[in-house]
C-alpha cells in the first residue's frame, strides 16, 4: 500500500481498496495508523518527517530565505505556487 501511495500521490482510497482487495475502512486505518498520512491537498503526505527528511526541509527553507535576501525584489518575481500560479505585486 505505501508503494502505491508513493507511486501516485493522488491516489484515491477507493483505487487502494481495489487493487489491494480490501475495504476501504481497511485502507484508512492502514494509511492514518499504520503509516501515519493523512490526506493533504488532495495528496498523501506523512503526518511526521524523518530526521533525514526534516533536515533537508530545513536546508531547502534556509536556501530559499538567503536568496530571498540577496534580492528581494528579483525573489517576489520569480514565485510560483505549487499549482503554478504567479503572484504579483
Amino acid at each position: 500500500m505505501e508503494k502505491l501511495i508513493r507511486d501516485d500521490r493522488r491516489i484515491k482510497v477507493l483505487e487502494i481498496a481495489r487493487t489491494m482487495q480490501i475495504s476501504c475502512e481497511s485502507v484508512k486505518t492502514i494509511i492514518h495508523d499504520h503509516l501515519k498520512m493523512s490526506k493533504v491537498s488532495a495528496i498523501w503526505v506523512l503526518k511526521k518527517l524523518t530526521d533525514h527528511d526534516h533536515a533537508r526541509c530545513v536546508t531547502t527553507y534556509q536556501e530559499i530565505v538567503d536568496v530571498f535576501e540577496s534580492d528581494p525584489v528579483k525573489f517576489v518575481r520569480q514565485i510560483i505556487t505549487g499549482d503554478e500560479t504567479q503572484v504579483h505585486h
